[in-house]
């Protein structure tokens, strides 16, 4: 018999117990980021870490077609896909389900990677709402963004989604001619963000 929607919200405030003992809050990482930006490089690069072995992903596709989902299931326990819509914008339940789904028999770390026009505090607003963070710790939000932006001038609504983020990663520094370098080091280092790091092809420096 299908589950209706009260009795999703009642499942959620349920103890998390593993049938033995109590289990900590599971990590939720969320990496979002600019179209083309390189999210899935950067999350590659993250499950190949030894502390993010086995961890879970929800990957968010604008498209009905998954297309990065295929990249990642060769490094993640379980990869799942919301298609066809902004994870959020679309109905709270199909993504806490997943979630829900995810804590009941692990601990072990989920990342979801949002679609490039997701925008970073709404999804956390519909996670809280959903009562998430009972089960969930939000351990690191990442933001993705390409150097070519900086250079030429970050869109309005990718200062909101840079300020809301833990970490910021900017790709692409390698694509940058000779000329356009200097002006680009400037700008970087005007930023008024707490970490941005150089990311080139999704790999940063952990430490």
């Amino acid at each position: 018999m299908a589950k209706r929607d009260d009795d999703l919200e009642f499942s959620i405030n349920a103890p998390f117990d593993d049938g033995r003992a109590v289990i900590d809050k599971v990590p939720l990482y969320l990496v979002n980021g600019s179209l083309g930006a390189g999210k899935t490089s950067v999350l590659e690069f993250l499950l190949q870490q030894s502390d993010y072995k086995g961890s879970r992903v929800i990957e968010n596709e604008y498209a009905n077609e998954n297309v990065d989902g295929y990249r990642l299931e060769k490094l993640a326990d379980i990869v799942t896909t919301l298609a066809g819509d902004c994870v959020c914008c679309s109905s709270k339940h199909a993504l806490t389900r997943m979630l829900l789904d995810f804590c009941r028999n692990s601990p072990t770390p989920v990342f979801i990677e949002a679609t490039g026009v997701a925008r970073t505090m709404n999804l956390v607003e519909k996670l809280i709402n959903a009562q998430i963070f009972n089960k969930y710790e939000l351990a690191q939000s990442f933001y993705v963004i390409d150097a070519h932006e900086i250079l030429h001038g970050i869109e309005p609504v990718h200062e909101i989604e840079l300020q809301a983020a833990d970490m910021i990663l900017v790709t692409k520094e390698d694509l940058l001619s000779e000329n356009e370098r200097a002006e680009y080091e400037e700008k970087l280092h005007t930023l008024p963000y707490a970490k941005v790091l150089s990311a080139p092809r999704g790999r940063f420096d952990l430490s």
